[in-house]
């Protein structure tokens, strides 16, 4: 039954995952992206299914029973799974720490519902809802001591970098990518499913210390206006742009300006924050953005460290 779910789990794993990477303007490769998808998760819910239908009819061996039970098994107990992976992902990876316990919470609603939709046995039932129960108290729990364990790993990764410098901006509509440790500091890539480009960044966030000449040595997304000789593009997504233009815009900050991309630069509680888009994007408030700069704590951290964002993760 747990084999079954998991299956089942896994097909909606591969969609969920898809959808919330999909770029919205990536035309005919995400389409067909998006069918691939969609064919893997077809083909994981039939085997889920066909594993799952055994076991119903076994417990209920009813003609005409066997099926429906078998889909509101899989119906209630993929609903189930989606409400704890709003909660729970793996933690560092599949096989370390927490990565099999996370699968077993994830998958534990399939029995479950199965035993409750299939059972007569007064025990069982009570087993069943004793062991929902106790997921449903662990799960947070369980998403604590993962966020610490992952911030743990990440700072560990990076002794060097201060406290200090492992902080965010709040840029409304973009998706931040996980935070890198850089010689300047911490950075983020940015990207919006507006963007014409497939799945390429479109600003890039650097917190650094607060004595770094905000005009030099500026990161900035690469595009064909940012690259002077476009035939040799550099490797990555960014760029760094050795001296920018740059215009006082009071005290301890500073707009930056460059072919290509525009940015703006702040002193902000004993750090520099810089924060540079492409030109194609030129309504965002980046004053207001580079301003927002605020240090990650355990909880907000795991969001940055490339884990948190679906349950296909779990799997790979």
């Amino acid at each position: 039954m747990w084999l079954a779910g998991l299956l089942s789990a896994t097909g909606i794993g591969v969609l969920r995952d898809v959808a919330h990477n999909l770029v919205l303007s990536g035309g005919g490769l995400a389409g067909f992206v998006l069918l691939i998808a969609l064919w893997a998760c077809a083909v994981c819910q039939s085997l889920g299914f066909y594993l799952m239908h055994r076991q119903v009819r076994r417990a209920r061996p009813e003609p005409g029973t066997a099926a429906p039970a078998t889909a509101g098994v899989l119906v209630l107990g993929g609903a189930a799974m989606i409400a704890l992976n709003t909660v729970l992902v793996s933690g560092e990876g599949f096989l370390p720490a927490f990565g099999p316990v996370s699968l077993i919470v994830l998958c534990s609603p399939y029995p479950i519902v199965f035993t409750l939709l299939t059972a007569r046995r007064p025990v069982a039932l009570a087993a069943a809802l004793a062991t929902a129960a106790a997921v449903g108290t662990t799960v947070l729990p369980l998403r604590s001591s993962q966020e610490h364990l992952v911030a743990g790993a990440w700072r560990t990764a990076h002794p060097s970098t201060p406290r200090s410098l492992v902080a965010a901006v709040d840029w409304p509509g973009g998706e931040q990518s996980a935070l890198t440790a850089r010689a300047f500091g911490t950075q983020v890539t940015v990207f919006f499913q507006d963007s014409t480009v497939d799945g390429s960044p479109d600003g890039v966030v650097t917190v650094s210390p607060a004595g770094t000449d905000p005009c030099r040595n500026v990161p900035v997304v690469v595009t064909y206006d940012t690259v002077p000789d476009q035939d040799r593009l550099p490797d990555g997504d960014t760029m760094i742009v050795a001296r920018t233009g740059c215009t006082p815009a009071g005290r301890g900050a500073w707009w930056l300006a460059g072919t290509g991309f525009r940015g703006y630069a702040v002193v902000v509680e004993g750090v520099l924050v810089r924060v540079t888009v492409d030109d194609l994007r030129p309504d965002d408030d980046l004053a207001a953005v580079a301003r927002s700069v605020h240090p990650l704590d355990d909880h907000q951290l795991w969001r940055y460290t490339g884990g948190w964002p679906g349950w296909v993760w779990v799997l790979t």
